[in-house]
């Protein structure tokens, strides 16, 4: 009986670990994309996060731990190598699905190839409307660490180009749809999932985008001023 009771606890074991590595993973770099992507990945797996909030994308270092991270995902999204330059080199060095956003297109999209591409946000958005705390947000607005160079343009301007392509929300929906599809080629058994849960992303986004033109229109003509230029998106979707 005692032999028995151990084969059966061994089976429910591998059994339950089984189902857990058929799990999505999927590591974002910063916390915009982890919100985007807990809204396409929903109870299919995790979303984990790079940089904690307050870290600054420009002066990051990679630690072991995270290494680690990156070597156990199944796909990584990121904005691209202008925002986050620390990271280029170490996605080389791992077998790992990744997903660009910027320069969003068919052209532009990184379709890493390697082992993973073979296997065949939304509430949380509102807090990116909130442009009175960008903090909630975006974890590269970590200023305090350049109060004192506040006209580094590399810094600041990322040579010109806004990358923070999440505020304008048409964007930030391409984007989902974009991962959607990944993340259907990486966990094809997922794939009815993602589409439901993109369905649901894109009609509570495009619900939000609806009410903040509504809600911009009396202040249309009015300026706001940042610290960080960060706003080039959202300021042209919305007519501001």
């Amino acid at each position: 009986m005692r032999f028995k009771a151990i084969i059966v606890f061994l089976s429910l074991f591998f059994s339950q670990f089984s189902l857990a590595a058929d799990d999505v993973k999927v590591l974002a770099s910063i916390k915009p994309l982890q919100l985007i992507a807990h809204d396409i990945v929903g109870t299919t797996g995790e979303v984990q996060l790079l940089l904690k909030p307050g870290a600054s994308p420009h002066h990051y270092s990679m630690k072991p731990s995270d290494m680690r991270k990156l070597a156990d995902a199944g796909l990584v999204i990121w904005v691209g190598p202008e925002m986050e330059q620390f990271l280029a080199k170490s996605l080389r060095t791992v077998k790992t699905s990744t997903l660009q956003m910027a320069d969003n297109d068919e052209e532009h999209i990184d379709h890493h190839t390697d082992d993973h591409a073979d296997h065949a946000d939304h509430a949380d958005h509102a807090d990116h409307a909130d442009h009175a705390d960008h903090a909630d947000h975006a974890d590269h607005a970590d200023h305090a660490d350049h109060a004192d160079e506040a006209v580094d343009e590399d810094h600041h301007d990322h040579h010109g180009e806004d990358l923070h392509f999440w505020l304008d929300p048409i964007e930030g929906l391409a984007f989902a749809d974009a991962l959607k599809d990944r993340l259907s080629l990486v966990y094809p058994q997922h794939a009815e999932t993602f589409a439901a849960n993109y369905a649901r992303f894109e009609q509570n986004l495009r619900g939000l985008d609806a009410a903040l033109h509504q809600q911009f229109i009396p202040v249309k003509s009015q300026g706001f001023f940042v610290f960080h230029d960060a706003w080039g998106h959202f300021v042209e979707h919305y007519g501001l």
